[in-house]
């Protein structure tokens, strides 16, 4: 019997730890890059979602004579600023009334191009046609300023959204 046994200890040695780092530090880079496009491409989506929603929904107040507690129904709309919209009734926007209810878009996510007269959209009361409709003023932009991605809503006179590019 020997008295000097041989070690078989197995181990990985440090240029094999290094490259194997080094290839997950790569996969890891390129799964980033990849979700931050995913995230912005999300948020502008739930923008212009939740936008459409609110375009039907005033335009449906509008339609069913919603008087929201009020003796009288009225027209309803939506007033566009850059980085908001604000949701009203009545024949125009009026800045300061208390009902007024301003929505915010998500970070990185803005109005660029609001072809609407004084960038607002009127539903009149019973029929739910959009107010002083006229055909080259119904687009509005929406951009997500970090990747440069835009969505164009287009309308009709009757309020109805026939494309979205």
């Amino acid at each position: 019997m020997s008295v000097f046994k041989k070690n078989n200890l197995q181990s990985f040695t440090l240029v094999e730890v290094v490259i194997v780092m080094g290839i997950l530090f790569i996969l890891f880079a390129f799964s980033a890059v990849s979700l931050i496009g995913v995230q912005q491409q999300t948020s502008l989506n739930t923008s212009l979602d939740t936008l459409v929603s609110d375009l039907k929904s005033q335009q449906l107040k509008a339609l069913v004579g919603d008087t929201e507690g009020r003796d009288f129904s009225s027209p309803y709309g939506i007033h566009f600023s850059s980085n908001n919209y604000v949701l009203f009734h009545g024949t125009s926007y009026t800045p300061n009334d208390t009902t007024n209810f301003t929505i915010p878009l998500t970070d990185g996510v803005q109005f660029t191009n609001i072809t609407l007269p004084n960038s607002e959209i009127i539903f009149n009361s019973v029929t739910g046609e959009v107010n002083g409709f006229t055909s080259n003023q119904n687009t509005l932009t929406i951009q997500n300023t970090a990747s440069g991605q835009m969505k164009t809503i287009t309308m009709n006179r009757y309020g109805i959204i026939l494309a979205i590019q």
